[in-house]
């Protein structure tokens, strides 16, 4: 048992239970996440403007983040949570660019385009057959992305009000604000990249069925 969940997060399953790609794509969203908290203090953040601007586009998508913004400025950090939470947006392209290539790769390997190193992009069912997983249960993950993905985008524009005093949030902190924009950040950038990626091998795989099935007629 142990030996087949091995074997599944790490090449034999599909691409969700990729134990090294996860943990990449955990490390990289991390790191960049971290670039407001250890280079930028308070007062640099309001007077570079395109953190100005980063800041802006993460309040216009995600208006959530100006109350957990005001609620840190009681701590004088109103500033460092409004970017360190809007740089989730910087994180999450990064990590979706990189994902992005890897599959890339890896799909092309697997379906025979380009040669590479085995070890690294070999993956059973894609080599099998054509996609990482099957129809149903490809619409199933899509569907399950969706939901999640709607309640966190209905969760991030419900307004919200200031108290007058200092309320104790994680997303208020500089640590609890990082760690939070990193998991999200690598979550949806690797899973926006499979979608995009799996969705073109499953359309490929429809394609060539339907013009296998009109071969066989004619």
């Amino acid at each position: 048992m142990l030996n087949s969940l091995k074997n599944k997060l790490n090449g034999d399953g599909t691409i969700l239970y990729n134990e090294k790609y996860i943990w990449k794509t955990l490390i990289l969203s991390f790191i960049i996440s971290s670039i407001p908290m250890i280079l930028l203090h308070e007062e640099d953040i309001k007077n570079i403007f395109l953190l100005n601007e980063i800041m802006k586009y993460g309040v216009n998508y995600f208006p959530i983040i100006e109350y957990y913004a005001r609620n840190a400025s009681f701590n004088n950090l109103y500033y460092t949570i409004k970017l360190q939470l809007s740089f989730g947006l910087v994180s999450l392209g990064v990590v979706f660019i990189y994902s992005l290539v890897f599959l890339i790769k890896l799909y092309l390997f697997n379906l025979g385009y380009i040669k590479l190193d085995k070890k690294k992009y070999f993956n059973q069912p894609i080599n099998d057959y054509s996609t990482s997983v099957n129809f149903s249960r490809y619409i199933s993950q899509s569907i399950f992305f969706i939901v999640i993905l709607g309640i966190f985008f209905i969760i991030s524009q419900v307004p919200k009000t200031i108290e007058h005093e200092y309320v104790y949030l994680k997303e208020s902190t500089v640590i609890g604000a990082y760690v939070i924009v990193s998991i999200l950040s690598a979550s949806f950038g690797a899973l926006y990249s499979y979608f995009f990626i799996e969705t073109i091998a499953q359309i490929r795989k429809y394609l060539k069925l339907k013009l296998k099935i009109n071969e066989d007629k004619d």
